[in-house]
């Protein structure tokens, strides 16, 4: 039997995520959230559904308080700034004595293109070892409209204390490909409102029966994938491209896919305007009618990741990192073939 929490007191809570990957400057992911005692629930995350974006969603609290304790929260959104459109999702949390269970799935759409759309979840599993430390595993799923789905696979620890807490999440941690999460969150709960009997309220019945939350028990809510949020654009539809679920193949690089113009001219714009001290080389290609910039020459992600920051994000310009060998066939004869055509005119 679902209850809503009519008589529970306001709560709040501030999470600051860090997100670190070797060779790419870090990145703050904060998240603020505010139930009111009437189940009425406020979110607004930053950098979360994309880098330079923010959220703002609204939901309403549903719970189970027993043995098994459940607190489920549908939401829905808007999503603004790099990434632009709408979201719906959940955030649904399990307790069982020293067991935790959250899971937030989301479906997100942009107004850019279906390309651009994606469904993600994030689920952490913990076990509280005693009153202030947990150890756990952790998995983040996506899945793009043209992409194949992506699983990453990782481990958690967590401090706390008192109404603060200190998460660490390890995610693809045997691989080359490694990155961290660190957390630093702070949960506030207000001044209960007056009871009433039991009974009382047919709606309610047994009100005195709903037992507060342990803050102990607490699951911090999930932290941003910022890795599935290498978007797009500053001009038109925006290219979503993210790796396959497959190891590297032997020896390639990465590169960067970059802008998405409707002008072959805005695209060689933008090769003019990068710093040739970086040694890098770039291209113009047609994709789905708009013209992109490749650039190659990165040894691995995080070098690719670090250009993307410093370079790209100076230019206000976006872009996804790829595996370069995945690039080999698009269609540069058609630039080249524009190119002739426009100078002809």
């Amino acid at each position: 039997m679902w209850l809503n929490k009519s008589q529970a007191q306001p709560s709040a809570s501030f999470q600051q995520y860090y997100y670190y990957y070797k060779g790419s400057p870090g990145t703050y992911a904060p998240i603020v959230s505010y139930e009111f005692n009437n189940n009425l629930y406020l979110e607004g995350r930053y950098n979360y559904e994309d880098i330079n974006t923010g959220s703002l969603y609204i939901g309403k609290t549903f719970e189970t308080s027993s043995a098994l304790s459940v607190s489920f929260t549908p939401i829905a959104g808007a999503v603004f700034g790099f990434y632009k459109g709408a979201s719906i999702g959940a955030n649904l949390y399990v307790n069982y004595k020293r067991l935790n269970l959250s899971h937030q799935p989301q479906y997100t759409l942009s107004t850019a293109g279906k390309e651009n759309n994606f469904l993600y979840s994030w689920s952490d599993l913990s076990l509280d070892l005693t009153d202030n430390i947990a150890v756990g595993v952790s998995a983040q799923h996506t899945k793009t409209t043209y992409e194949k789905s992506l699983l990453e696979k990782g481990v958690m620890l967590q401090f706390s204390f008192k109404n603060w807490s200190l998460p660490i999440y390890a995610y693809n941690p045997q691989s080359s490909d490694r990155y961290f999460l660190i957390g630093l969150n702070y949960e506030w709960e207000g001044k209960k409102h007056k009871k009433k009997k039991a009974g009382s309220d047919p709606d309610i019945g047994n009100a005195e029966a709903v037992v507060e939350k342990d803050k102990n028990n607490l699951v911090e809510k999930p932290a941003p994938a910022l890795v599935r949020t290498m978007i797009a654009s500053t001009e038109g539809p925006a290219l979503k491209v993210r790796p396959t679920v497959v190891k590297d193949p032997a020896n390639s690089l990465f590169a960067l896919i970059a802008g998405s113009f409707s002008d072959l001219i805005e695209a060689e714009k933008l090769i003019g305007n990068l710093p040739g001290s970086y040694g890098k080389q770039a291209s113009v290609f047609i994709e789905n009618g708009l013209y992109k910039v490749r650039i190659t020459g990165f040894k691995n992600r995080g070098e690719a990741e670090g250009f993307r920051t410093a370079v790209l994000g100076n230019l206000s310009t976006a872009a996804s990192v790829i595996y370069a060998y995945r690039t080999e066939n698009l269609q540069m004869d058609l630039v080249e073939k524009s190119r002739r055509l426009k100078e002809r005119i």
